[in-house]
This record gives structure tokens, sequence and C-alpha cells, in this order.
């Protein structure tokens, strides 16, 4: 398995992968493409029976459950609620907040990902196959975000501040909003509550120290996670795997891009 990471987003390529989530499963703050280029995956997301695809798009906050890819050749892109890529896909995000890619889609797309399968990829090449991918999907300009002013002011706050080391109410306060006006502004704009966002980002801060090779631990503490099994559960919502997983040399060929 090979995962490249950075900044929001990560691709991960797998020939066979299974993992099973449904004791406890978990959302991801991000937009997903998964594309099978050998035998269709079967994945359970959201309370739907699982089901077999070639690919699939799931957009934030759907409740992913399990992914049997076996011998599959999947490759999977995430784009993180805040990247470029993201505000790219969220036009072609269905209704029902998942959807299977149409034959057309994976016309463009398989192709690609099956020349770039063989061999491990530099994290320029990576990043490549991961634009070349979302503009498959999304050819044309990403419209503008229209992002309320106080929303954007509370993610400028929350981006310079530690987890946990501001409130929703100082947050509010801040912008000359009640935390109950605030918090649904808020999921009205990004489609997440405040609290998870937080999260989330605390998440990613993490991972960039990580990046720079700071261990798991002291970047969880350095962040504002001090309690690791919560910073355990951030991270899986990342990367659907947990830090040991991820970190494990025997089985995954890890890329920190951009460190």
């Amino acid at each position: 398995m090979r995962i490249y990471v950075w900044d929001r987003c990560l691709l991960l390529q797998a020939g066979t992968l299974i993992v099973d989530r449904r004791s406890r499963p978990y959302k991801r703050l991000s937009a997903t493409i998964v594309v099978a280029t050998g035998r269709p995956f079967v994945l359970e997301l959201d309370g739907q029976a699982a089901r077999e695809y070639r690919g699939i798009l799931i957009a934030p906050n759907v409740l992913r459950r399990y992914i049997e890819a076996v011998e599959s050749d999947v490759t999977f892109l995430d784009a993180g609620i805040t990247s470029p890529a993201y505000g790219a896909l969220v036009p072609h995000l269905a209704r029902d907040r998942f959807r299977s890619l149409t034959d057309d889609e994976l016309g463009r797309i398989v192709p690609r990902l099956r020349d770039r399968f063989a061999a491990e990829m530099d994290c320029d090449e990576a990043m490549r196959l991961f634009d070349d991918v979302v503009r498959a999907i999304s050819p044309a300009p990403a419209p503008a975000v229209a992002r309320d002013a106080r929303v954007a002011r509370v993610m400028e706050l929350v981006e310079a501040s530690p987890f946990g080391g501001v409130s929703v109410g100082a947050l509010a306060r801040e912008v000359g909003l009640s935390e109950s006006r605030l918090r649904d502004l808020f999921r009205r704009d990004l489609g997440c509550r405040l609290s998870q966002y937080m999260r989330w980002l605390a998440a990613w801060k993490a991972v960039g120290l990580w990046q720079q090779g700071m261990k798991f631990t002291d970047v969880a503490h350095a962040v504002g996670f001090h309690d690791l099994a919560h910073a355990d559960h951030a991270f899986t919502e990342i990367f659907g795997l947990s830090p040991s997983e991820v970190t494990d040399q025997r089985r995954i060929a890890l890329h920190k891009c951009g460190a």
C-alpha cells in the first residue's frame, strides 16, 4: 500500500485493502473518490447495504463502515473541505451524498490510474495525478465560494489557535453572534459542526508536524490533543486507518509530501 499526504489532501493506492469499521464507523470532512482498476470493490456506507462499485464519489460526513477491495488495485483520493479540489468537486456531489461514477467519468479516470499504479510515484507525480482525476470529474473552473464573512473569520481564528485553545463562546463573541447562531451558520456554510471542524483542523495540524519528523504522541500534544485516544480517533477520520497502521512500514510506503 502507498499513501501520499499533503496539505489536507491524500492519495492512497492498494492492490488489496480490507477495512472493517462496522463496530466503530467514522466520518471524514472530505470528498473522496474511490476507483478500482482491477476487480470491483465492496463498500458499506451510511446505513446502506454493502454493494459493489467500480468507482464512487463520497461527500463529507457520510458514515463509513466497511470496504473490501480484493485484487482491486484501488485508489482513494481524499480532498479536505478547505482544499481547492473540494471546491471543484462540490457541484458534482449527489444529493444523497454518494454516487457511482459514470461510465464516461471512469473512462477518463481508469486508464490514468492504471498507468500510475504499477510503479511508485514521487510526490509531484502523485499530486498531478490527484489533480488530473479531479479535473476528469470537474473540468470546468470551480465557482467562487460564497461564505458568510463571520464564518470565514471564525475559520481564521480556529486556524491560528491550538485545539481546545479557544471556545465556541469566545468565537461567537468575536463575531458578534450567539453560540447557537454561530453553530447554525457554520453548519450551513461548511456542512459540519463547528466542534467537528475544530477537531479535524487540529488533526491536520498534527499531520503537518508529523510530516516534519515529530513523533505522533509529541505532535498530538503540540496541537492541543491531551487525550491520545481522542487524537487517534481524529487521525482515523483523516486516513481511515489508525496511526499505528499508517506508520507500519511493513505494509505501507508513506510519502509525506510538502514536508
